[in-house]
């Protein structure tokens, strides 16, 4: 509603937010990353946490390293939105959230961002029908 008031200072820093937790959702459904509790670690080729050299559990901090471990290049929608969101979003992003960007209430931003949340919406909802191609977890 916030953005169809044209209220843009309080609809992007909901939208973005929003576009965080459904690229991690697709990520999760796409088994690219591994929820355990409330942090997100990276999956190994195994389908097990990766680690690092020390042993230690790689977790993935922030839309910037989730967007970073999208391996999406086989399908073409995503794969172009993960391209706008590591050019464009990923900075903005941060720049609105953390409050170093106080001039983006703008309708352009906004829509922008509506938009990439409803086109991974409807991949979300193909990958949850079977109608896209995801390598079973290896055990």
């Amino acid at each position: 509603s916030a953005h169809r008031n044209r209220d843009y200072i309080l609809s992007i820093p909901v939208l973005l937010a929003q576009l965080e937790g459904v690229v991690t959702d697709i990520l999760i459904l796409k088994r690219t990353i591994i929820p355990k509790g409330k942090k997100l670690y990276i999956r190994g080729s195994d389908g097990r946490i990766k680690l690092d050299s020390k042993n230690k559990p790689i977790q993935v901090h922030g839309v910037g390293q989730i967007v970073q471990h999208a391996n999406v290049k086989e399908q073409e929608v995503l794969n172009a939105v993960v391209t706008m969101l590591t050019n464009q979003l990923v900075g903005d992003r941060n720049a609105i959230l953390h409050g170093r960007r106080t001039s983006y209430d703008t309708a352009k931003l906004s829509t922008q961002v509506l938009l990439l949340i409803s086109i991974i919406a409807n991949e979300i909802a193909a990958l949850e029908q079977g109608k896209i191609y995801v390598e079973a977890e290896s055990a």
